[in-house]
């Protein structure tokens, strides 16, 4: 009787036991799904910068062709001026020309 008595008190203790193991891997599966959780909102904040990086170099791609496109009338807006002074300069000494004229 003695030995069967030993018997259960063991198993007793072996399923007390195993019933704390359970418990300790129950507890290290929460944990496990709250660092999953992290890692999953920390991914979706890196695809969001992700994305918000294509929109800045979109953004600078765009501010750089405005720089062209302001280079290129900055330096048509360069040569107009030129040219206007070039004809005025001519208008002027058509002007003077024409003064010498005299109609009778």
């Amino acid at each position: 009787m003695m030995e069967l008595s030993a018997r259960i008190q063991d198993s007793a203790v072996r399923c007390k036991n195993a019933s704390e193991l359970v418990d300790k891997a129950n507890g290290y599966a929460a944990q496990a799904d709250t660092k999953m959780a992290q890692l999953t909102a920390a991914t979706k904040n890196i695809d969001e910068s992700s994305n918000q990086i294509g929109g800045i170099i979109k953004t600078e791609e765009g501010i750089k062709e405005i720089s062209k496109v302001v280079q290129a009338n900055s330096t048509a807006a360069g040569g107009s001026a030129v040219a206007s002074q070039e004809l005025s300069a001519q208008a002027n000494t058509l002007n003077g020309l024409i003064r010498q004229f005299r109609i009778q």
